[in-house]
């Protein structure tokens, strides 16, 4: 909900006054309309309207969270909770709801209070055991997180899906974004830092020709010991840093406008002659984080239409050492899974790779999860949970057919 596509205040009271003749179902249709035309703020007035005129609808308040939740008013949302679980005391989505609030904010208390609820309402589910997973890992266990990641797993392929709902994001604008690529860039370079696209950013501006449509942030790499520079030109351009669920150090996550950018630290080690990154967590030892390997990054300075910015001299060596044959587009490409680099199968890596067959299951998508247990067999081919869902998935897979 940027506040360019916002309409004016007035225009939004009027709104919502016209409402007001319309029972709980034909709010809810309505609702729906505007969230698949993209009208956030007129959906958020709707929302609002419809849980004062009926505070037992729980999709309002679930609709209502999401749409604040996006334009990032932490403060409201855990109004709307407080209101929810008032009116619905016994209601478990609000109180999962509550769960993903806390650990967004690192109130550990408060996640904690919503597990007991859980536990008492919705004991051993999927999604319960996964919240008890993101808990640990917020917490820095991850030798316990571990196995409630593949508890909740083994549950969601015993169970039937959830039922689907509207996505409230908004589109991904590849040319505001791009724009905003090489602003940060070049900003980023006129500070002194050696900042340069990686990932899925560089993937989609090499193989594609610009940024994927279908990416949610921005991948940017830049030597580790140049990160905190990095980050004061990011607040000083108005980016927020964007707390993880768990204590994480790399990558450094910031938001605005909707857009998120991740800064990979780089470091190198000149002995063996490789550079590394990844997703490490504080506390936890370097090798039992998810780690990539690529050979030494050299870079050199191209211009964009914002100025100067880093790129690396051999993007497709780099491309290459990650993703394998990168110049086809792979939509069912495992992440962490299939990751060419990574340096074994380390507790993080698998950690991550269960939270999306986890996500991917949720959303049914077959062959994404085809390739996602074919790829662990490889890793860990006496893992007894393996078969275990793949005759599940071979089970989803058959009654999808008839």
């Amino acid at each position: 909900m940027t506040a360019a596509t916002s309409p004016g205040r007035e225009a939004l009271d009027a709104f919502a006054d016209s409402l007001t003749p319309l029972t709980t179902p034909q709010l809810l249709q309505k609702g729906r309309e505007l969230l698949k035309a993209k009208r956030l703020h007129e959906a958020a007035a709707l929302y609002f309207t419809l849980i004062n005129h009926d505070p037992h609808c729980m999709p309002g308040y679930l609709h209502l969270m999401r749409l604040l939740k996006k334009a990032r008013r932490p403060d409201a949302v855990e109004q709307i909770l407080r209101r929810g679980l008032t009116a619905l005391p016994d209601e478990p989505l609000l109180w999962k709801a509550l769960v993903n609030h806390a650990l967004k904010n690192r109130s550990g208390g408060k996640a904690r209070q919503g597990l007991q609820q859980l536990d008492r309402l919705e004991p051993g589910t999927s999604s319960t055991l996964g919240l008890h997973a993101q808990f640990e890992l917020a917490q820095g266990h991850l030798q316990q997180a571990l196995p409630l990641i593949r508890r909740a797993v083994e549950q969601r392929a015993a169970t039937p899906p959830p039922a689907k709902d509207v996505d409230p994001s908004e589109p991904f604008d590849i040319e505001a974004n791009t724009r905003t690529l090489w602003t940060t860039l070049a900003a980023l370079h006129k500070a002194g830092v050696h900042a340069f696209p990686c990932f899925g950013t560089l993937l989609g501006l090499e193989r594609d020709g610009h940024l994927m449509p279908h990416d949610k942030d921005m991948d940017l790499g830049l030597p580790h010991n140049e990160m905190n520079a990095a980050i004061v030109v990011m607040q000083e351009a108005g980016w927020t840093e964007t707390p993880r669920t768990y204590p994480g150090i790399n990558p450094r996550a910031f938001s605005r406008d909707g857009i998120v950018i991740d800064l990979f630290g780089f470091i190198h080690d000149a002995e063996a002659n490789v550079a590394y990154t990844g997703i490490w967590m504080k506390g936890v030892p370097f090798h039992d984080n998810l780690v990539h390997r690529f050979a030494p990054i050299h870079l050199h300075t191209q211009r964009s239409e914002a100025g100067l910015y880093w790129q690396l001299q051999d993007p497709h060596a780099f491309l290459a050492a990650h993703y394998g044959p990168w110049q086809q587009l792979d939509t069912a490409f495992a992440s962490f899974a299939e990751d060419r680099n990574a340096t074994g199968m380390t507790p993080l890596r698998e950690y991550f790779v269960w939270t999306r067959v986890l996500k991917d299951w949720n959303a049914d998508k077959i062959p994404l999860l085809q390739r996602y247990l074919a790829s662990m067999r490889e890793w860990q081919p006496d893992d007894p949970l393996l078969p275990r869902l793949a005759r599940h998935l071979d089970a989803d897979t058959a009654s999808e057919g008839t």
